[in-house]
């Protein structure tokens, strides 16, 4: 018996353990009944999430003879790819080949660069973060780093992934009736997926890429805004996951339309009495994510010490290991709070990220609002503290604080303003307070924000039905722009 299944391809220059939204879409029990859904990714991995089929590709070695392969890869596909692309990978080229040449040279700690970096944001580091003699201010600094980091986003990251993407794809007998694909850095796999074989492709932008790092430059936040804006033009739709990062993107690029699919993790079967079962004696916050960059914790851990907040809550920064994460570990030595009052526990397994919060009360989102993506951003852990039963506390990000106004699960500070974070701090730890937070936060993330009330309008993206609905509120935001 012939299945009507359509095909879902879904493509990503990261190893598939990295974005959990990737597996939210791929284990969907709706979306497979309608699709047989393939991932392809980068970095060893290999299995099924549900029914769907997920590759992680081996990430060879750089080499300049490589470099070239692919570059001359690239002049063969002139014709699918914008000529600002073109022209950057052209201009950069020099510099790659030198960087393969030199970054060997400074042996830090022994290295495989085939195992993909769990950390999705130093992704476009992946093989200097390898190299830890490398000062920091090359990677750091917006002119001296610009040598650095263009060269390497376009040829490593870019180029060379989606050359093993497209490789692989030769070999299997796999043809997508739509194309999911995450993130600015498969622009290659979807422009000649789209441009060659008129396949229909989604772009999963994610978040604006251009603004996706505080210290690029201005001439590099231009050549991604081109070759991004290339991105939108080429698919058949675009996806972002808030309203206010949506109608950025949509004004900046001068799309017709964008749809919003929000950052928010399936229900989990954790019972309200788990959550809420301790005794509360210290006040339990953490933060779970990556450190990186002017994510605001600094801000925090100044808080921390300086109010001694310490004396009546704990503060757990879990993430995986970076060269940040070393400089908070000292700063929160220097502060004398460092295992006194702040802890820096071991990083969790990727797929047990939501389990590991019900061990906490309230979780911090303290991103400042510098540019437009940390601004209007709907990161991840919002629904994974919301699911696990926390209070959350955030900075003044306009997409997050409505969803924290809207379910009145928590309380958001004044970006820079230690008075306003001490204020909510003593209103959060109040235990009747607390404990209002953390039911309403479960029960919001029940009703409203999990990944069941959007699965359905992704479909509707995915097979280009242009229903009604998707222009209307659905409590506070629409899905349309």
């Amino acid at each position: 018996m012939l299945s009507n299944k359509k095909n879902l391809l879904m493509l990503s220059c990261h190893s598939p353990i990295v974005d959990p939204r990737e597996k939210w879409i791929c284990e969907d029990e709706l979306i497979q009944s309608k699709f047989n859904v393939q991932f392809i990714g980068i970095g060893s991995y290999e299995g099924t999430w549900g029914s769907s089929k997920i590759i992680g590709l081996d990430l060879t070695v750089m080499s300049v003879r490589l470099l070239f392969s692919n570059f001359i890869f690239v002049l063969k596909n002139h014709k699918f790819l914008s000529a600002e692309f073109l022209l950057t990978a052209l201009i950069s080229l020099p510099v790659a080949t030198l960087l393969c040449l030199i970054l060997p040279l400074f042996k830090g700690e022994k290295s495989d660069l085939r195992k993909s970096s769990i950390s999705k944001d130093s992704d476009t580091f992946s093989f200097l973060n390898q190299f830890k003699k490398i000062p920091s201010f090359f990677i750091d600094n917006k002119i001296l780093g610009l040598i650095i980091r263009l060269p390497w986003k376009i040829h490593s990251i870019i180029i060379h992934r989606n050359r093993l993407i497209l490789d692989y794809y030769e070999t299997i007998s796999f043809v997508p009736d739509v194309i999911h694909a995450n993130d600015f850095d498969t622009y290659i796999a979807a422009s000649i997926f789209k441009k060659k074989n008129n396949y229909r492709v989604i772009y999963d932008s994610q978040e604006f890429f251009p603004y996706s790092n505080p210290v690029f430059s201005e001439l590099e936040r231009k050549v991604y805004s081109r070759i991004d804006s290339n991105y939108c033009k080429i698919v058949d739709s675009v996806i972002a996951v808030s309203t206010h990062l949506g109608q950025k993107i949509k004004d900046t690029y001068k799309l017709q339309s964008i749809y919003i699919i929000p950052n928010a993790c399936p229900k989990t079967e954790s019972s309200s009495f788990r959550i809420f079962e301790h005794q509360v004696e210290r006040v339990k916050f953490v933060f779970q994510g990556n450190f990186s960059l002017n994510r605001g914790l600094e801000f925090v851990l100044s808080c921390w010490a300086k109010y001694q907040l310490y004396s009546s809550a704990d503060l757990y920064l879990i993430g995986p290991d970076s060269r940040h994460k070393r400089y908070l570990i000292e700063m929160s030595r220097k502060f004398q709070i460092l295992n006194n009052g702040v802890y820096f526990p071991e990083s969790v397994n990727p797929f047990q990220l939501t389990q590991n919060l019900l061990n906490y009360d309230v979780g911090i989102i303290p991103y400042p609002p510098i540019d437009f993506n940390f601004k209007f951003c709907c990161p991840n852990k919002l629904s994974q503290y919301m699911s696990a039963g926390l209070a959350i506390l955030s900075n003044q990000l306009p997409f997050v604080n409505e969803i924290i106004d809207k379910g009145r699960i928590g309380l958001h500070y004044y970006e820079g303003d230690p008075d306003s974070f001490k204020k909510c701090f003593e209103s959060i730890v109040n235990l009747n307070q607390l404990l209002k937070f953390k039911k309403a936060s479960k029960e919001f993330h029940n009703s409203n924000f999990n990944w069941s009330n959007f699965n359905q309008k992704l479909l509707l993206i995915y097979d280009n039905e242009q229903v009604s609905d998707l222009n209307q509120n659905n409590g506070f935001f629409r899905f349309k722009l």
